[in-house]
C-alpha cells in the first residue's frame, strides 16, 4: 500500500519535511519556475514542467517538503476561483485531530 499523504497547511510544514503532503493553496504571485502561495501563510513553490499554475486560482497540489520548508510540487489540480478556504482548513485540522479516521 502506497504511504499517505496527509493534508496539511503552512503551520505544519515543519512536521513534514523531506515527507509527501497535499496542500490546497491559492496562487498569489508567479516568478520562473516557482510561485508564491498561501495556504494559512505564504510560501514557495517549486513547479513542475506541467504545472499551468494561474494567478488567483486554487489548486490541490502534491509535493515533497525541502528542508528551507519550500515545496517542491510533484502534481497539482487546477480548483478554479471558488474555493471556501475555511472549509479546507477544517478539514486539515479535523485530518489530523482524528488522524486514525483519515490515514
Amino acid at each position: 500500500m502506497d504511504k499517505p499523504t496527509p493534508r496539511i497547511n503552512v503551520s505544519l510544514c515543519e512536521q513534514f519535511v523531506d515527507q509527501t503532503v497535499r496542500m490546497i493553496v491559492k496562487v498569489k504571485k508567479l516568478k520562473g519556475d516557482t510561485a508564491l502561495v498561501d495556504s494559512c501563510g505564504l510560501i514557495e513553490v517549486h513547479l513542475n514542467r506541467d504545472s499551468n499554475f494561474i494567478e488567483g486560482n486554487a489548486f490541490e497540489i502534491i509535493g515533497k517538503i525541502n528542508p528551507d520548508l519550500s515545496v517542491n510540487v510533484l502534481t497539482a489540480i487546477n480548483f478554479g476561483k471558488d474555493i471556501d478556504f475555511e472549509a479546507v482548513n477544517l478539514v486539515v485540522q479535523v485530518s489530523h485531530k482524528y488522524h486514525e479516521l483519515f490515514y
